[in-house]
């Protein structure tokens, strides 16, 4: 991730020959650096002052990297510990499995103090996280906020994070916070696996493409500022292009290595059009190097080495609805909706990007015989 991915730069003012600077972090945080204003400074001061600027912008972002990768693997332990939450605990004492899952959470408090822990959790509005911050607050009292946790002190205090966590679980609206996370996906999931099973009883030839659209890591930067317009302009050209285009379906998520990046899946009439694998390519070429002017970089999902390592995969060209169809929509509509709490850390005006444009083309019905007879 490049300085410029996690900070922006702005001059704040000037006064008394000098230029205050603020950097703006993502997470709302602030910082501000004094430049002078000297006419007569040499040019090697002037290097040296670039210089340390861009050191300065290099270790604020890798502080920020770091933020958001911590944030990710607990969030990944939260969604752990509540998939488990009926059997972390045994007679009010920690399972075996809540022992394992106290050892995750010491290895990421380890090397903080409760208060760093509890400021970077307490601006992110996430229901997994805000769980966590919760179960930080009960713990308040039995550490010092300003004391480093060693390795020897995390276990314990994990320890008594997962209890307070599981506790916290007897709490209805915290309970119904995590558990609408969950229903939301079940219902998108629901919802793209049944028009997924209608397009393919209306269209007897039904191709379906994935694609995996995104930036190259030296422009992951810029993906935030332009991927929703890149994609409109993607939209245009395959409507255009493409008589046989029937619908699509969209999710944004963003990588720590990567930044923005879509999944994208694309219907097409396999009746008007062959080879799925050299479409999926032709629209993967066209992002790569028109819509975002050589920036991007794709994935063809369609491809034989990707589609041959799953039993019952869910792109190609289906010409019958059967047990194997069905399952290979289930699992490609159970991906494509799958949740990702980067986004809403990242992009939060853009947290809830899925677009789910699935409108059924009108099926042709052939006339009845008796109909035919009296047209003619």
């Amino acid at each position: 991730m490049s300085s410029s991915d996690s900070i922006e730069r702005i001059v704040f003012g000037k006064k008394d020959g000098f230029v205050i600077n603020t950097l703006h972090l993502r997470d709302g945080l602030e910082m501000e650096s004094v430049s002078a204003l000297q006419p007569s400074l040499s040019s090697d001061i002037v290097v040296n002052d670039v210089q340390c600027n861009r050191r300065l912008d290099d270790h604020l972002s890798s502080i920020a990297e770091i933020n958001i990768r911590w944030i990710a693997e607990l969030h990944e332990a939260a969604l752990k510990c509540m998939t488990n939450k009926r059997r972390l605990m045994v007679s009010k004492r920690l399972s075996p499995l809540g022992e394992r899952t106290a050892l995750t959470f010491a290895g990421l408090l380890a090397g903080l103090t409760w208060r760093g822990a509890y400021d970077r959790l307490a601006k992110v509005r996430q229901p997994y996280m805000q769980w966590v911050t919760r179960a930080l607050e009960r713990l308040r009292p039995h550490v010092d906020p300003d004391v480093l946790i060693d390795e020897q002190q995390a276990t314990p205090i994990a320890r008594r994070l997962v209890v307070e966590m599981v506790c916290l679980l007897e709490n209805k609206l915290i309970l119904a916070r995590l558990d609408n996370v969950r229903r939301e996906h079940q219902r998108k999931r629901s919802v793209l696996l049944k028009r997924l099973v209608a397009f393919k009883r209306v269209i007897p030839k039904l191709m379906v493409l994935r694609l995996d659209l995104g930036y190259g890591k030296e422009h992951a930067s810029a993906s935030m500022d332009r991927i929703i317009d890149d994609w409109a302009a993607l939209k245009a050209f395959i409507t255009t292009n493409f008589p046989s285009y029937l619908s699509h379906v969209v999710k944004l998520e963003y990588g720590l290595q990567k930044g923005a990046h879509m999944h994208v899946l694309l219907l097409f009439n396999g009746a008007m059009v062959r080879q799925d694998v050299t479409i999926a390519k032709l629209i993967g070429e066209h992002w790569s190097k028109v819509t975002t002017g050589g920036m991007g970089v794709y994935f063809n999902c369609n491809a034989a080495p990707y589609k041959n390592r799953f039993s019952h995969c869910g792109v190609g060209v289906f010409n019958r609805l059967d047990e194997a169809t069905v399952a290979g929509f289930q699992a490609v509509a159970d991906y494509i909706t799958k949740p990702d709490p980067l986004v809403t850390l990242m992009m939060p005006s853009e947290k809830r990007f899925y677009r789910a444009h699935l409108v059924l083309p009108e099926r042709r019905r052939r006339p009845c015989s008796r109909t035919a007879a009296v047209a003619a």
